[in-house]
């Protein structure tokens, strides 16, 4: 981030900023709905990696980029972050609920495991800015799988859900 401040306590405050965004998440949810926090979540989250991607290309202050990045990782914990989890169990009948949270799961910590892997292949080719403006990208796709993919249950019971 270019500041000169620990590693582990640059860390921290960015992982504090994600724990606030959560919990607030989880008293916003039933208020707003899912749907509607994944996609205010994902546009700032792209808003944030646009932002931190300019910080590579144009001088700014050192504590710009530590900022684009505390207030990403904080967009992420305000739904992209929690509602990966909580939106498919009400997708999922009871029947099938377990095997499909666990093949859910799965696959997502794969992906998870193929962008840590590929993270500093990509830094290394084409450059930390086009690597965060790649991360934008798909995270500006993920914009559209909440509009049309997160079905609005603020009124359904689960088994409803699970029949959308």
């Amino acid at each position: 981030s270019g500041l000169l401040i620990d590693g582990n306590l640059q860390s921290c405050m960015a992982n504090a900023a994600q724990l606030i965004a959560v919990l607030v998440c989880s008293f916003l949810v039933d208020s707003f709905g899912p749907r509607i926090l994944w996609c205010i979540s994902a546009s700032l989250c792209v808003v944030f990696l646009v932002f931190y991607a300019i910080t590579m290309k144009i001088s700014m202050p050192n504590f710009f980029p530590v900022l684009c990045i505390f207030l990403y990782r904080l967009s992420f914990g305000l739904g992209v972050g929690p509602l990966t989890y909580a939106s498919w169990v009400h997708l999922l009948s009871d029947s099938v609920r377990y095997y499909g949270t666990m093949i859910l799961m799965s696959v997502h910590w794969l992906i998870s495991w193929i962008v840590v892997i590929t993270f500093p292949i990509m830094n290394e080719n084409i450059g930390q800015f086009w690597t965060a403006i790649v991360y934008a990208l798909s995270t500006f796709i993920s914009v559209f799988y909440g509009i049309f993919f997160i079905p609005d249950n603020n009124d359904k019971e689960t088994e409803e859900m699970a029949l959308i």
